[in-house]
């Protein structure tokens, strides 16, 4: 009999799949725990549908005829009322009964039953065809709106490093202008606070492209929650 295990690979059963999983095999059919044997890393770029690895065991008519014996033994009495009346009234006796035999069953309809088994061995696959699909298309999805939302907060940021540069230039202004007597120290109050919110907004928008590259890094396996 031959065990080994599957691991490092993407289990699809049912509608889900288990990223990262593995499976232990005991002989032809999947096992709840570790088996020894050859282990063989798949390093996360297949899939294990465990649907398949059992799908033989639906193949496997149990024809057979199936023999067993019984035995039955019991202990009756029995009371005879005699036709004419006698001195010692009624004459009781006592008896046994012993049957032994066999029994020979075939299962007739078991080929039917394999039938329904392997039907229901395909459908599952098809479903967990189906839910790796619907898992491929969402994985795309999600990428595809990630990579959206970094080339925006690249926009973002290039946008709010042309408004820093543009308040910094209005502050340089009004301190040449207060310098002079020109302006006004409310003017020159007004373009530092410019000055001081674009600074701000650029360093929320560093902030937030470095999320976005994060979560696009973690969406494709480059970091590990």
């Amino acid at each position: 009999m031959t065990d080994y295990t599957i691991k490092n690979a993407d289990v699809a059963s049912g509608d889900s799949i288990r990223s990262r999983g593995s499976v232990a095999v005991h002989g032809a059919r999947l096992a709840r725990d570790s088996v020894a044997g050859p282990s063989f890393d798949l390093g996360g770029s297949s899939f294990i549908y465990p649907a398949l690895i059992n799908v033989h065991d639906h193949f496997r008519g149990n024809y057979l005829p199936r023999v067993s014996a019984f035995a039955q033994y019991g202990m009756t009495d029995r009371t005879v009322i005699p036709a004419v009346p006698r001195a010692g009234g009624d004459i009781l006796t006592s008896g046994t009964d012993a049957v032994a035999g066999l029994n020979l069953s075939v299962n007739v309809f078991n080929g039917f039953r394999n039938s329904i088994d392997v039907q229901r061995a395909a459908i599952e696959e098809r479903q967990a065809e189906i839910a790796l699909e619907e898992e491929h298309l969402r994985l795309d999805a999600a990428l595809r709106e990630q990579l959206s939302q970094l080339r925006l907060r690249e926009d973002a940021l290039t946008l709010a490093g042309h408004n820093r540069e543009a308040a910094r230039a209005a502050l340089e202004l009004q301190v040449e202008r207060f310098e002079a007597g020109s302006a006004s120290s409310l003017e020159f109050r007004d373009a530092q606070l410019q000055f001081v919110r674009a600074a701000t907004a650029r360093i929320n928008a560093q902030q937030g492209l470095r999320l976005a590259q994060l979560s696009l890094l973690r969406s494709i396996g480059e970091i590990v929650r």
